[in-house]
């Protein structure tokens, strides 16, 4: 009991966390100008993209889960913060009025 516990973080193997704060680490510290409060939002981004979405594109892709896992938790964690900085300025810019009106035809 103690030991499957202790293997399992969040329904998730412990090399699934080990992958994902490889690749945190690694965005962490290879970008520019990382404050501490931008790596603490950066961790947080890429834990939530590796833990919510890596089920939803194994499936979406047709992956076998017990060898693509892994990789592709490392690169939503790695790329995870960036999709959802993308989305938050299509969000909040013009671009997102724009949107609008094609989609209403306002």
């Amino acid at each position: 009991m103690i030991k499957e516990l202790y293997m399992e973080i969040l329904g998730q193997d412990y090399k699934f966390w080990v992958a994902v704060g490889a690749a945190t680490l690694f965005k962490i510290v290879t970008s520019n100008n990382m404050s501490p409060y931008r790596a603490v939002l950066t961790v947080l981004a890429a834990v939530f993209s590796a833990w919510v979405f890596t089920d939803s594109v194994l499936d979406l892709f047709a992956l076998n889960p017990e060898k693509h896992q892994i990789p592709v938790a490392a690169l939503l964690a790695l790329t995870g913060e960036g999709a959802m900085r993308w989305l938050w300025l299509l969000y909040t810019s013009d671009a997102s009025d724009d949107m609008q009106c094609v989609v209403h035809g306002v």
